[in-house]
C-alpha cells in the first residue's frame, strides 16, 4: 500500500476431532482483513491490526454454535541470531465486539515466544510457549490458557506450506468444568498467494 504499510489478508478453516469424547468434535472459520506497519525506530518492529470474523459449528458444519466480530492488534518483534537460528516476540489482544451469543463474547491478552531453526531451505523447526488470558464479558468467568507446542514446516514451493505438530495446553477457569489439560497432535496443508 506504502512505504512500510502492507494489507494482510487472511481466511482459514480448521476441523477438530477427538479421538475419545466426539461431542467436543467442532469446526472453526476465520476471516481477517487488516494493516499492518513496519516501525523502522523500534528495531524493526511490526504493528498491526486486524478486523476479523469467526464462526464456531458442530455435527459436521451443520449446527451454528457461535459467530462472533473481533478486533486484534498488537506487535511483534523477530530477532534473528544468524542464518538458521531466530526467535518471534508477540503481544497483542483480541476484543470481540460482537457476537450472536452474549455469553461467550470476550477479550483475549495473548504474549507468545516462538524459537525456530532451519533445519535446511525449506524445512522449519520451531517450538513456542503462549500465554492467553481470557476476560469474558458477561459472565463471571476469567481463563488464563498455556500452550507449549512443537511444529516442523516444509515448504517445497514458496506458496505451499506442510505442517505437523503437537502442543500441550493447560486452562485455568474461575469455573472447574472448564479446567483441562489436553495435548494435540495434527498436520495440514496450507497456501499462501503473495502479490
Amino acid at each position: 500500500m506504502a512505504e512500510r504499510l502492507y494489507l494482510d489478508a487472511y481466511v482459514s478453516q480448521q476441523v477438530f476431532r477427538y479421538d475419545e469424547f466426539d461431542f467436543l468434535d467442532y469446526e472453526y472459520l476465520q476471516a481477517s482483513l487488516g494493516l499492518i506497519y513496519l516501525e523502522p525506530r523500534l528495531w524493526d518492529s511490526v504493528f498491526f491490526a486486524q478486523g476479523q470474523f469467526g464462526r464456531t459449528t458442530a455435527n459436521d458444519f451443520d449446527e451454528e454454535v457461535f459467530n462472533s466480530f473481533s478486533l486484534l492488534a498488537g506487535i511483534q518483534k523477530t530477532i534473528v541470531f544468524d542464518r538458521r537460528n531466530s526467535l518471534y516476540l508477540n503481544l497483542m489482544g483480541d476484543w470481540d465486539l460482537a457476537g450472536n451469543v452474549d455469553d461467550f463474547e470476550h477479550a483475549e491478552y495473548i504474549a507468545d515466544i516462538s524459537y525456530r531453526f532451519k533445519i535446511m531451505r525449506d524445512l522449519i523447526f520451531s517450538a513456542s510457549y503462549r500465554f492467553t488470558w481470557f476476560d469474558y464479558y458477561n459472565v463471571d468467568r476469567s481463563d488464563a490458557l498455556n500452550i507449549i507446542g512443537i511444529y516442523l514446516n516444509w515448504s517445497p514451493k514458496k506458496w505451499l506450506n506442510i505442517y505437523a505438530g503437537c502442543t500441550f495446553n493447560f486452562n485455568d477457569s474461575d469455573i472447574d468444568v472448564f479446567d483441562y489439560d489436553a495435548a494435540n497432535l495434527g498436520g495440514g496443508m496450507g497456501a499462501q498467494l503473495r502479490f
